[in-house]
């Protein structure tokens, strides 16, 4: 029969197991989803470029009685294609910087827009008899300048520049740069848990077996139920910010990493699962040889 001290460090064992099952769970979903050509992939399926689009029309059009200028002036030397590179280089930016805490400059190559704005200006100077002088030049380039901020703000999807400027991405960028390394302390600790519950069981270690498997399925529901009920309920849908291209973006991300957060759950559930199993069956065989077997055996 067991003894309870050791019955007792055998649940201890394995309720510290449970923590860094799920730990695992967590890392290894970040470690495999959380990267630039996943989120980048993840706007091209969601087909955000034309909410941009969308997004930097309403807004040059909206400030067209303020400005003077018409919103075709911006909206007709814009294309998708430049979007869809801005935005990108935007969420790669991101994590460049919580990879290696390097930025970029910052600044958006829209030649077209430039030039389209330029004529503008030229066109409404030559129009009302306004000297081109160093003046009209600041004017320009402000215009140009702002323009160019506008656009690159329409197509930072996740607020990267917001989440950097309020030091988000610093404090992420720690645990970012450290999955690896995170990782691979986690399963060396599962793997010492393992280690300390044969010792624990060392009479007995056929019980590893349950105590691993019953570690493995409570960390799997855990995991599973919070992410049913999140998806079941749409929970992220009450996003506070309802700009189209953020919220897709920022509620789209955050049911692929559910989902897959679940699933990883769901397979650790069955690894359980299975662990009860095989645990089960030796001890039904052990039972099933009477003493009289055993008796028997040794006499041959």
């Amino acid at each position: 029969m067991k003894k309870p001290s050791s019955y007792i460090i055998s649940m201890l064992l394995s309720v510290a197991f449970v923590f860094v099952t799920i730990g695992l769970m967590g890392t290894m979903v970040a470690f495999i989803h959380a990267t630039p050509e996943k989120a980048i992939k993840l706007a091209e399926d969601k087909q955000i470029t034309p909410m941009i689009s969308k997004e930097i029309e309403t807004y040059f059009k909206e400030r067209t009685n303020t400005s003077g200028i018409p919103a075709q002036v911006y909206t007709d030397a814009i294309t998708e294609a430049e979007i869809n590179q801005i935005r990108d280089q935007r969420i790669r930016d991101g994590f460049t910087f919580m990879s290696s805490g390097n930025t970029s400059d910052g600044i958006v190559e829209l030649d077209k827009l430039d030039q389209s704005i330029e004529e503008f200006f030229s066109g409404y100077a030559d129009e009302n008899g306004i000297d081109k002088d160093e003046k009209y030049q600041t004017a320009l380039e402000k215009a140009q300048a702002s323009a160019k901020k506008v656009v690159s703000e329409k197509c930072d999807i996740y607020k990267i520049s917001s989440l950097q400027s309020h030091g988000v991405l610093k404090k992420a960028g720690i645990v970012y740069r450290n999955l690896g390394y995170i990782i691979a302390g986690l399963f060396a600790a599962a793997a010492v848990l393992i280690l300390l519950l044969l010792a624990a069981c060392r009479k007995e270690k056929r019980s590893v077996l349950y105590w691993t498997g019953v570690s493995a399925l409570v960390a799997g529901a855990v995991g599973t139920v919070p992410s049913a009920v999140l998806l079941a309920t749409d929970y992220f849908k009450s996003f506070s910010i309802k700009q189209p291209s953020v919220f897709t973006a920022y509620t789209s991300a955050m049911n692929g990493l559910t989902c897959a957060f679940m699933a990883a759950s769901i397979a650790v559930t069955a690894v359980g699962i299975a662990l009860l199993i095989v645990y089960g069956v030796i001890l039904s065989k052990e039972k099933s040889v009477s003493p009289t077997d055993v008796s028997n055996v040794s006499d041959k």
